[in-house]
């Protein structure tokens, strides 16, 4: 059975003082670092709705808390869920 554990990740406080034509790209990157703190595994993989979910506003204003499922595939890999 595969490892699970819910985490709510706050995105706000990397956000304040970036471009804002950057700000979607830039939250894709600090979940991913964020997860790799907490999981410590580098392959990622993100869920199509978690993507979506922070891409829903637009470039300029993405969702500053996620809420999400972690699940361990195997040793080297990460599943990333939106809860």
């Amino acid at each position: 059975m595969a490892d699970e554990k819910i985490v709510v990740i706050n995105l706000r406080k990397y956000m304040v003082k970036k471009p804002k034509w950057f700000r979607s790209s830039l939250a894709i990157k600090i979940l991913r670092e964020e997860l790799e703190k907490k999981t410590k595994v580098k392959k990622i993989k993100l869920d199509k709705k978690l993507n979506e979910a922070l891409w829903k506003k637009g470039i300029e204003k993405p969702v500053l808390k996620v809420k999400v499922k972690i699940t361990k595939v195997d040793e080297k890999t990460v599943k990333a869920e939106l809860v």
